[in-house]
C-alpha cells in the first residue's frame, strides 16, 4: 500500500507563531490555496481511501482533496498533533519567558519533555505505532494482487509525520527536531504486511509560490 501523509496547509496561527497543539486554527488564505494546489497533484495517485486528523485546519484540507477526488473522508483521533497543553495559544515569545528551561529542553532535548497539561513525544510515538500497525494488519488480510493499488491519504500535523519518520529511520525521538514538515507537503510511505519504507519526504514543488517557511513556525 501507497501510503501518503500530508501536513495541513498553513494556518493563522502559523502565521503568528503560535503553538496549535489541539486548539482549533482555520486555514489562512494561503494555506487554503496551498489545499486546493494539494488537491490537484493528487490527482496522479489513484487514491482509494483519506483518513484526516479530527482537528479543523487538517479536516479542511483533507476535504478541499477530497472534493477534488470525489472520495468520503474518514477521522482518526492517533493522526491529531501532539498536546502542547499549556503551551497551547501561546506565541514563541511568551513560551520563552514563561517557561524558559522547558523550552531549550524542546529544543536540544525533546524526547525527554512532556507538556504541562500535554503529551510527550512517546505518546505520540505510541499512538501513531498503532495507525502503523493497523496499516499493516490491513495489508496481511489483502490480497497480493491488490495490494500495490491500494493508496490511501491522511492529512495530519507536523509532529505525528516526523514522528513516523523517525521510527521508520529507527532513529531515537532525540533526533526529533533535526528537520521539520512544510503546510501541505507529501511525505510517502510504502506498507506491507511486515514492513514500512519511506519513499519520498517533504515533497512540495508542486505548491510554487505557495510555499511557506515552517522554520518560522511554533513547532
Amino acid at each position: 500500500m501507497k501510503l501518503l501523509m500530508v501536513r495541513h496547509g498553513e494556518t493563522g496561527w502559523n502565521l503568528e507563531g503560535r503553538y496549535q497543539g489541539r486548539l482549533e486554527s482555520e486555514l489562512s488564505p494561503r494555506g487554503a490555496a496551498q489545499a486546493r494546489a494539494l488537491a490537484k497533484r493528487l490527482q496522479r495517485e489513484s487514491i482509494k481511501a483519506i483518513v484526516s486528523s479530527p482537528l479543523v485546519r487538517a479536516k479542511d484540507t483533507a476535504q478541499a482533496c477530497a472534493d477534488e477526488l470525489k472520495l468520503p473522508v474518514a477521522i482518526d483521533g492517533r493522526l491529531t498533533e501532539i498536546g502542547h497543553g499549556a503551551w497551547e495559544g501561546k506565541r514563541i515569545r511568551e513560551v520563552e519567558r514563561r517557561w524558559p528551561e522547558m523550552l531549550r529542553a524542546w529544543r536540544e532535548a525533546p524526547q525527554s519533555v512532556r507538556f504541562p497539561g500535554g503529551e510527550s513525544l512517546a505518546d505520540v510515538a505510541e499512538r501513531v505505532g498503532s495507525f502503523f500497525d493497523e496499516a499493516k494488519r490491513s495489508q496481511a488480510a489483502a490480497s497480493r494482487s491488490t495490494r500495490f493499488g491500494n493508496v490511501t491519504l491522511c492529512v495530519t500535523h507536523d509532529a505525528v509525520i516526523r514522528i513516523a519518520v523517525l521510527a521508520i529511520r529507527a532513529e531515537p525521538l532525540s533526533a526529533f527536531q533535526r528537520f521539520r514538515i512544510e503546510n501541505a507537503a507529501l511525505t510517502e510511505f510504502d506498507v506491507s504486511e511486515d514492513r514500512v519504507s519511506l519513499v519520498a519526504l517533504n515533497e512540495n514543488e508542486y505548491l510554487g509560490s505557495l510555499r511557506g517557511d515552517a522554520a518560522t513556525q511554533a513547532l
